[in-house]
């Protein structure tokens, strides 16, 4: 809201400069302005009154107080009323129906009136808030002289608060130019926000700054995109990203990673965490190919941590989408990535048992892997063994219990001494004494070179 005191702006600071006691305010008319209402003007005079001062000396200094705080030949014009001589007609000239000032600027005819305002109309606090006052005088004290007029519109022309005030003070004193500090000085940003978009109003181009004037964007959030353009990162979508995306790519630019790089994650379909993996990925020199298929957003930051491998296991892409696709769960990925590289099972092998990820447990998955790579486990009894109605708990045991003595036969027998019905979760009833004890037989059958029928009889032929 422009500023509609009663007392023009520029003489206002003058008076809080020099001091409200010490100062008054006149107000005059000039011929050359005289209209059906003469426009009237207004300076600083010594408190005392009007009579018999001196006019064009009282005029002088005004016109150096007023230059002196920032103010132009139109702050001169509207205040004083005075105007260059090189303006003049020729008939004011011819006539000298002037008076010089000084630095060129004269009153242009006669003086008509000039007489002190009455002190209740000309008191700040009749036409500003106590916090406007107090505001103006912080603003003499530091901001830089030449700025001050231009200041002072801004501060009188909202409701700032005092640390609101602080930023925009700040931002003069940073040598931004009123028109910028106009762009910031916007009550819905927050002191803090002004901080950062003054500095992004001093460091980066006119662009960044305008496309940055959003009062949803944190300050935190302007201060990660000063950041990321600062290195380099002027192109990427940082308006559409999060304040997690931008930490994660601003971290990224000030490590040295190359901008396209950048550019490949910093996306806003890419959730923060999965950017964050990449970016690991990319920095701990991950083939590009393999970080090409870190970019499906489907991906959880679990999942990611076992893609980012599969460089290394030379699968085809249909092995990569039946392994490691985004509806593969995290803890199954874990122990493909296990059988895949700690115990080098080729992957036409892992894959046999793990087409229907959702089939078997990360555990259940790890235990068969482990199985598997068991030079003293057939193919056969892992494929007994390998049914997900079996505990993790349950298949060890079998592992460990079948181990170069056992075959297909025996396992099914000892697997169903634990009350396993194939294909489901569920355990016959019966308590852990009997399982235990009919596992322990089954498997002592087994170690003395026995084997047992489907029916649990022993077969004395055998």
């Amino acid at each position: 809201m422009p500023y509609k005191g009663a007392v023009p702006l520029p003489v206002l600071m003058m008076r809080l400069e020099q001091g409200l006691e010490e100062t008054a305010v006149a107000q005059y008319t000039i011929s050359s302005w005289n209209t059906n209402y003469a426009l009237p003007f207004y300076c600083v005079i010594p408190s005392g009154g009007a009579f018999g001062v001196d006019v064009a000396g009282i005029l002088e200094e005004n016109l150096h107080g007023i230059l002196d705080h920032g103010g132009t030949a139109d702050d001169i014009r509207q205040v004083l009323g005075l105007v260059p001589r090189d303006e003049l007609d020729e008939d004011t000239l011819a006539e000298e129906d002037y008076t010089e000032i000084d630095l060129g600027y004269c009153i242009e005819g006669q003086l008509l009136t000039f007489d002190e305002m009455d002190p209740d109309a000309t008191d700040p606090g009749s036409f500003l808030s106590e916090k406007q006052v107090s505001q103006l005088k912080g603003m003499l004290e530091s901001v830089p002289a030449g700025s001050q007029i231009r200041a002072a519109e801004l501060l009188v022309g909202s409701d700032f608060t005092d640390w609101q005030a602080f930023a925009i003070c700040k931002a003069f004193r940073e040598g931004l130019d009123a028109g910028t500090v106009g762009k910031i000085a916007d009550t819905r940003f927050n002191h803090s926000q002004m901080r950062e978009l003054a500095r992004i109003a001093e460091e980066l181009l006119p662009s960044v700054l305008d496309a940055c004037l959003n009062p949803e964007f944190s300050a935190e959030k302007l201060h990660l995109i000063r950041c990321i353009v600062q290195n380099g990162g002027r192109d990427l979508p940082w308006r559409e990203l999060s304040e997690a995306q931008l930490d994660v790519a601003a971290g990224a630019l000030s490590l040295g990673l190359p901008v396209p790089l950048v550019e490949l994650f910093a996306k806003p379909q890419i959730p923060a965490a999965n950017m964050r993996s990449v970016f690991a990925a990319l920095y701990d020199g991950v083939e590009r190919a393999t970080v090409l298929r870190m970019l499906d957003p489907a991906y959880t930051p679990d999942q990611l941590a076992c893609v980012r491998l599969t460089g290394e296991y030379n699968l085809t892409p249909g092995q990569f989408k039946a392994l490691f696709g985004p509806e593969v769960p995290a803890p199954a990925m874990r122990a493909i990535a296990y059988a895949l590289g700690d115990l080098s099972l080729p992957p036409a092998g892992v894959l046999r048992l793990a087409q229907d990820p959702l089939r078997f447990s990360g555990e259940q998955l790890r235990v068969l892997y482990d199985s598997m790579a068991n030079p003293q486990l057939s193919q056969e009894v892992v494929e007994v063994i390998a049914d997900p109605a079996l505990t993790p708990q349950q298949m060890q045991q079998l592992c460990v219990q079948c181990e170069g003595a056992g075959d297909a036969q025996s396992v099914q027998h000892l697997k169903d001494s634990f009350g396993v019905r194939s294909g489901t979760r569920e355990a016959e009833k019966g308590s852990m004494r009997e399982i235990t004890g009919a596992a322990r037989e089954a498997s002592s059958e087994i170690a003395g070179g026995r084997s047992v029928d489907t029916d649990g009889e022993r077969n004395p032929e055998r």
